[in-house]
This record gives C-alpha cells, structure tokens and sequence, in this order.
C-alpha cells in the first residue's frame, strides 16, 4: 500500500471539503467575526478529520510511526491545498 499517496490524496481531498465550505458559507457571512469563527470551526474540523484517519489506521495495523508520519503527509498536502487555493482565489464582483 502507497500510504505517502494515499495520505497526499486524504489531505487534498479534505481541503477540496473544507474550500466548499468555505465558498458556500463563510464567504457569506456579513461580519468579519462571523466568517473567522466559522473559518475556525471549519479548519478545526479538517484536522480532526486527518487525526481521525491517522488512528484509523493504526487500528488497522499501521504502527504508531507509520500512522504518525501518514498523519503529517496528510496535514501538509492538505496546508499545500488550501494556499494553493488562497492564492488562486479571485472574489467575484
């Protein structure tokens, strides 16, 4: 099993998750203090989500070093994700 690919894919689909989010609902939001909080919540999430993977895994036989290593590949393609998307981003209007 390729798991430095399949944490790669992980964290980038969670980020593809958490952008949807972000689009859908927190750019709405009208105060500035709203969108942060609700940013938070959704950041929060996804790394609970990778953490959650990560002791998955190791329920499933990855040692405590593998799943922590597959864990942090996940969280850096995921942080690689979200500033791609950052630096993309064009508001529309």
């Amino acid at each position: 099993m390729d798991t430095a690919g399949d944490a790669y894919h992980f964290g980038r689909d969670i980020a593809g998750h958490a952008i949807a989010e972000i689009k859908a609902t927190a750019l709405k939001l009208d105060t500035v203090e709203a969108k942060e909080a609700r940013l938070a919540r959704i950041v929060t999430r996804a790394h609970r989500a990778i953490s959650a993977a990560a002791m998955g895994r190791m329920a499933a036989g990855m040692s405590r070093e593998e799943a922590a290593a597959w864990r942090r590949d996940a969280e850096t393609s995921y942080h690689e994700a979200m500033r791609a998307e950052v630096a993309s981003y064009e508001p529309a209007g």
